[in-house]
């Protein structure tokens, strides 16, 4: 239960909020920037052998840290 969730003030900063991201281009410019990070990522993945893989959409990105052969996590080396 919240009180404040559906409230006209929440409910005018909400969309003020997705007018702005609209207004400027937010979700594509997300979209160009995760396209060039996670093609660095993956250039990375090609290059050493402790990047195992490079996943993800957005901003939301991930790498996976693998020791060669086995490809088991490489924990200590992440720390």
């Amino acid at each position: 239960f919240n009180t404040f969730g559906g409230g006209p003030v929440a409910m005018r900063v909400g969309k003020a909020v997705l007018d702005a991201m609209q207004h400027d281009a937010v979700i594509d410019n997300v979209s160009k920037v995760g396209a060039y990070l996670l093609a660095g990522l993956k250039d990375l993945c090609n290059k050493h052998s402790l990047a195992g893989d490079a996943r993800g959409s957005g901003l939301f990105l991930g790498l996976e840290l693998v020791r060669p052969p086995s490809l088991s996590p490489a924990t200590e080396e992440a720390e």
